[in-house]
C-alpha cells in the first residue's frame, strides 16, 4: 500500500507518532530528550501543537524510535520526515510501498476528539467483535503478503479502547453505514447476530452514533468508498480514504469543506437514530430465527 499526503499532513503525522510511541513506551518527555542529547524544553517542541514546531532531523528521529522500542517503523517515518521537512506546502507527496498504513493513521485517531466514518463495505474497525474481525483480517492475510492476522487483530482490538476508556474524554464516533453491509454475513448467520447485537449495546454509549444508509437509495455521495474525517482540539480536521492499494490524507480547506458536505449528505440521507436501531434490530432478529 502508499500513502499520499502532503508536507501539512506529514508534520502532524510526525508530531502524533512520536507522541504515541513515546506513551507507548512509558517513558517522559524528559527522558526521551536525554535519551538524544536534548533538554525537556528542546524535545517538547517537537510534540508541540503549535504549527510552526520543531521537527527531529533523520538521525534524532532514529535514535528516539529505537528508544521507544518501534524501530519497525523506522523507514516508513523516515519518508513521512523527508515530507515533513519539505519547503513546499501542499501538493502530494507519496510514501511506500508498505504493508498497511495502519501504524501512521492509528495514531491520529488515537488523539482525535470526535470521528465521523462512512462505511460502504464492512463494519467500521472501532465496532468489530473479534470473531468478525478474524474472518475479514484471515482474509485479508491471503491477499496481501506479510500480514500477520493474530498481530493485525490485537491491534484491531486495541483500538477499540479508544472509544471505551480513553482519557480524559473517549472519542466521538458517528458511523455511517450502508445497510448492506448489515445483512452481509461475514462468518456466517451466528457470527453476524453478535456482531450487531454488539453495534446495538455500543450506541447506547453517549459518544456513540450509527446511521444506516438505506440500500433503497441508488446514489451515494461518496461513490460507495469509505470515508472519515477526523477532528483534534486544537481545529485540525483531516479526511482519510483509501482503496485496497492506496491511502489518501487530505487537510487543505478545499478539502475539508468538501469532505464535510459529503457528510452532510450522508447525514440528510442515513435513517435517523431509532429508525437505525430498528432495523438493525428486526436484521439480528431474523438471523436469530434462523438458527
Amino acid at each position: 500500500m502508499e500513502a499520499f499526503l502532503s508536507r501539512e499532513v506529514a508534520r502532524e503525522l510526525i508530531r502524533y507518532q512520536l507522541i504515541h510511541c513515546r506513551q507507548l513506551a512509558n517513558v517522559s518527555q524528559k527522558e526521551a530528550g536525554a535519551a538524544v542529547g536534548l533538554s525537556q524544553p528542546h524535545y517538547a517542541q517537537f510534540e508541540s501543537d503549535q504549527r510552526n514546531q520543531r521537527r527531529p532531523d533523520q538521525d534524532k528521529l532514529e535514535q528516539l524510535l529505537r528508544f521507544f522500542g518501534v524501530e519497525d517503523r523506522i523507514p516508513i517515518l523516515s519518508e513521512v520526515l523527508e515530507i515533513a521537512r519539505s519547503s513546499k506546502p501542499g501538493g502530494k507527496h507519496v510514501i511506500g510501498p508498505m504493508i498497511s498504513d495502519v501504524p501512521l493513521y492509528f495514531a491520529l485517531e488515537h488523539y482525535a476528539a470526535s470521528l465521523d466514518a462512512y462505511e460502504s463495505n464492512v463494519i467500521n474497525g472501532l465496532l468489530q467483535t473479534p470473531e468478525y474481525a478474524q474472518v475479514l483480517i484471515e482474509y485479508a492475510a491471503t491477499l496481501t503478503p506479510g500480514l500477520d492476522p493474530r498481530s493485525t487483530l490485537d491491534l484491531r482490538m486495541e483500538r477499540q479502547s479508544l472509544l471505551t476508556s480513553r482519557k480524559p474524554t473517549p472519542l466521538a464516533l458517528t458511523m455511517y453505514v450502508e445497510e448492506a453491509v448489515l445483512h452481509r454475513r461475514i462468518g456466517g448467520a451466528e457470527v453476524m447476530a453478535a456482531q450487531l447485537r454488539h453495534l446495538l449495546s455500543m450506541e447506547r454509549r453517549r459518544n456513540i452514533k450509527i446511521r444506516v444508509v438505506p440500500q433503497s437509495l441508488d446514489l451515494s455521495p461518496t461513490g460507495r468508498r469509505p470515508l472519515s474525517m477526523l477532528r483534534f482540539t486544537d481545529d485540525w480536521r483531516v479526511g482519510y480514504t483509501e482503496t485496497p492499494l492506496s491511502a489518501y490524507y487530505y487537510d487543505t480547506p478545499a478539502a475539508i469543506e468538501q469532505c464535510g458536505t459529503i457528510m452532510g449528505h450522508l447525514h440528510h440521507l442515513a435513517l435517523d437514530a431509532d429508525e437505525s436501531r430498528r432495523l438493525i434490530g428486526a436484521i439480528v432478529h431474523r438471523l436469530e430465527s434462523e438458527k
